[in-house]
């Protein structure tokens, strides 16, 4: 069964096994209710300097927790070494299990403020308030906001786990009611030059992140450009611009697709090159 899962990760497919896979990391692919084709949300165990940090708990109820903790009793230090549940945001697949942390094991969370004014739960006096870049129990902690306003990545022995930054397989969606394209690719690109793994919330392993990153940033700027084009020559609504812009993505997608349209156009906006004519629709702005 091992050797499958290993095999179908080898090809892009999806993690489905516990296991150590780096020096200081565990991998704990739990299956929770995501965005399709990911089924599960890869939580991880990462050493620090003193004990055991698992980064994400997604699914709710305290199944999750034990998975996690007995997931630490055979490829960690055992369940005493875990002292914290770190979240890399606050969208529901990486945090439902937080309740059941905190009332199974009293042991402090740590998220960045954006995280915590987000989820149903204030921080207590042990939790961890993070407000930046930092560190945690040796770990660095890179504030990585686009797809989320509090998005962390966290460095380990065994490379970055990078959260919903990247992806195994795929791109990640940027949703303007949480997300920013300007932050995101900023973010992407603190990555340049990273020639280690990539260990993402979603699928496989990325073997080097900072060439995933740079993938990322090249992909969203090609569609950046088809959005500019998709303005010219006069003003467009959201919907029209979607149509031109994402000509290649079924018809049947584009109000999904508008979503990261509208988080391009957002970022044309903030870079002055683009704007709202006042009504529905944007136009250019020239130089």
């Amino acid at each position: 069964m091992k050797l499958n899962d290993e095999r179908s990760e080898a090809h892009g497919g999806e993690p489905t096994v516990t296991e150590r896979v780096g020096d200081g990391l565990v991998r704990i692919p739990l299956v929770t209710p995501t965005l399709p084709p990911a089924t599960r949300t890869n939580s991880y165990l990462a050493r620090g300097a003193t004990g055991w940090t698992l980064v994400d708990l997604g699914p709710a109820g305290v199944d999750a927790v034990h998975a996690a903790l007995d997931a630490a009793d055979a490829h960690a230090d055992g369940r005493d070494r875990v002292h914290a549940l770190l979240l890399t945001h606050h969208h529901p697949d990486h945090v439902g299990g937080l309740d059941a942390w905190r009332a199974a094991t009293r042991r402090p969370v740590v998220a960045h403020a954006h995280t915590w004014d987000r989820i149903a739960a204030d921080p207590d006096d042990h939790d961890v308030v993070v407000r930046g870049d930092d560190t945690w129990d040796g770990l660095a902690l890179w504030h990585t906001p686009g797809h989320a306003p509090g998005h962390l990545a966290v460095e380990t022995g065994a490379g970055w786990i990078v959260g919903d930054l990247m992806a195994g397989t795929g791109t990640i969606v940027v949703d303007p009611s949480d997300g920013s394209m300007h932050d995101y690719l900023a973010s992407l690109e603190r990555f340049a030059g990273c020639d280690v793994p990539g260990w993402p919330s979603h699928g496989p392993v990325l073997p080097d992140v900072g060439a995933r990153s740079a993938a990322y940033v090249a992909h969203r700027l090609r569609r950046e450009a088809r959005v500019v084009a998709a303005l010219a020559p006069e003003p467009r609504d959201l919907m029209a611009v979607t149509a031109r812009a994402y000509e290649d993505v079924p018809a049947a997608l584009h109000g999904f697709a508008s979503r990261s349209a509208l988080a391009h156009l957002e970022k044309l906006e903030t870079d002055g090159l683009a704007a709202r004519d006042g009504g529905a629709k944007w136009l250019l702005v020239s130089g």
